[in-house]
């Protein structure tokens, strides 16, 4: 069946490709999920906790204070 979706190979060379690319810098599993903040990042292991650990990185990694819209007043 392969053969009649994907006749060329392509398909098949670019899935080698990304895994290949995920073995040279360490990835072992898929999916793998990563949650990233200001101050670093830390790999998702357990999918059941992935809610419990962006709770986490938000708490422990707040949004900066947006800063106020200048105003002007029009001059006539």
């Amino acid at each position: 069946m392969p053969f009649v979706i994907d006749p060329n190979g392509l398909f098949a060379a670019e899935v080698h490709a990304d895994q290949t690319l995920g073995e040279r810098v360490g990835l072992t599993k898929t999916p793998t999920i990563f949650i990233v903040t200001h101050k670093g990042f830390v790999e998702v292991n357990d999918v059941t906790q992935l809610y419990a650990m962006l709770d986490t990185a938000i708490a422990e990694n707040p949004a900066p204070a947006a800063a106020k819209p200048k105003t002007t007043t029009a001059k006539r």
